[in-house]
């Protein structure tokens, strides 16, 4: 059983985690198992108790859920319990839906959003398609002073 209750963790971590980036005026947060990287206490990786985490692997994308077992909560190796998604997107939106279903509801929508864009960014890379360069601070002036 958990010493704290999530929202006094929430207090203490949110706006003191070495995680949070605050750029043009937005909070943002790097913490594992976040899924939108929006600093708020619904996606909160370290305050929630029940928190979802996709990443990609060489095979497709991987889910992980926080464990909810008291007995699992002094031992972090089986704390988190993943479960690899096949390369098929169809099948990956289906076993997501299947998972949030009883887990958190809440959040299937941006765990299939998530789902989705790491999809699209893998069949980008492998396309050879180039990301677009970056524009400078200033725009366009800059560029023209500079050529």
């Amino acid at each position: 059983k958990s010493v704290m209750s999530s929202h006094l963790v929430w207090l203490c971590v949110r706006d003191k985690s070495s995680f949070v980036m605050k750029r043009n005026g937005v909070q943002l947060t790097s913490e594992p198992h976040n899924l939108t990287g929006r600093n708020t206490f619904k996606y909160s990786g370290l305050a929630q108790k029940k928190t979802l985490a996709i990443k990609p692997s060489s095979k497709g994308l991987t889910l992980s859920k926080k464990s909810t077992k008291p007995s699992n909560a002094r031992r972090p190796s089986s704390l988190v319990k993943s479960t690899p998604l096949k390369r098929n997107i169809k099948l990956s939106v289906k076993a997501i839906k299947n998972n949030t279903k009883n887990y958190r509801p809440d959040l299937e929508k941006a765990a299939l959003a998530r789902a989705c864009a790491l999809f699209r960014a893998k069949r980008a890379k492998s396309a050879g398609v180039k990301p677009k360069a970056q524009r400078s601070r200033r725009g366009r002036k800059s560029a023209a002073k500079s050529s």
